[in-house]
């Protein structure tokens, strides 16, 4: 059988094949095959893809020709999709059915704008919604308000007890006595709690609270550091105002109790209570020592 190329009409077969003579013939009846699917240009002999490929090159033409949806203006070179114009109007085109209530918000945000206002520092009028008519006065208003922040009044406790006015607060350190009880105190209490294992007392931290008070009539409870036993108390003072002087006084006569108060270095306070050194002299512990 006589083997006839579809493409040229050969009968001489370079390549294996029932329908094209050679390689040649196969690209060109693909040509062929993608120019039938293809769209081609109706300005020139070009072929493309239907979409982008197609829009994109007929803007080389610039004759690209529709109506904008929006302000209906004749566009003769596409943007975007083809909708719109420009931007502006693609932008618009969103807001345009609620045009009238959006033009009566913004009159209305702009009437308050328009209200004059008295800059605190130069005291001149502005118009706008900061603090200050410029940065210059905002800068100024900025640094007053930080000086009057790191100015202000503390509040005096030096005569309600606890804490002074630059004493600072004490660190409190874990402290296990040679009982195996666990208590945090501070460094001095700790000199005093050393005191304590020394004689071998059967002592711990406090927590009960006994009623007093105050001089200014409220009743408070008062918590003595150190108990002994279960019936003497020991309270240590760095220091001493009269408030804790009656707060002690008044708590140790209305619950009885058999308090003693140990002082620091302060000479101040050297006769309201013992030293720490004078703890084994005292009588009040002989019977539990061993």
């Amino acid at each position: 059988m006589c083997r006839v190329c579809i493409i040229c009409g050969s009968n001489d077969f370079q390549i294996k094949s029932e329908k094209f003579c050679s390689q040649k013939c196969i690209h060109t009846h693909g040509r062929n095959k993608i120019k039938e699917i293809k769209i081609k240009c109706k300005y020139c002999d070009d072929y493309f893809t239907t979409g982008g490929p197609y829009d994109n090159h007929l803007k080389t033409h610039k004759t690209y020709h529709y109506y904008c949806e929006n302000c209906d203006i004749e566009v003769f070179e596409k943007y975007g999709s083809g909708r719109f114009c420009s931007s502006k109007c693609a932008r618009g085109f969103s807001t345009k059915s609620k045009r009238k209530e959006i033009n009566e918000k913004v009159k209305t945000t702009f009437i308050k704008k328009i209200i004059p206002k008295k800059c605190p520092i130069c005291f001149g009028d502005f118009y706008s919604s900061n603090k200050t008519c410029s940065k210059k006065c905002g800068h100024i208003l900025s640094s007053i308000n930080q000086k009057n922040k790191k100015h202000k009044m503390v509040k005096d406790t030096s005569k309600m007890g606890g804490l002074r006015n630059g004493g600072g607060k004490s660190k409190q350190i874990p402290y296990t006595n040679w009982l195996n009880h666990k208590m945090s105190l501070n460094k001095e209490e700790i000199k005093v709690a050393k005191e304590l294992d020394e004689l071998k007392l059967n002592w711990n931290r406090n927590i009960k609270g006994f009623p007093y008070t105050t001089l200014d009539g409220k009743s408070k409870k008062y918590y003595p550091d150190f108990i002994i036993d279960e019936d003497i108390y020991i309270e240590y003072k760095g220091w001493i105002t009269k408030e804790m002087e009656h707060k002690m006084l008044d708590a140790k006569i209305k619950n009885n109790l058999n308090l003693t108060i140990v002082v620091g270095n302060d000479k101040r306070y050297i006769n309201n209570g013992i030293k720490i050194s004078e703890i084994k002299k005292l009588n009040l512990f002989r019977n539990y020592m061993k």
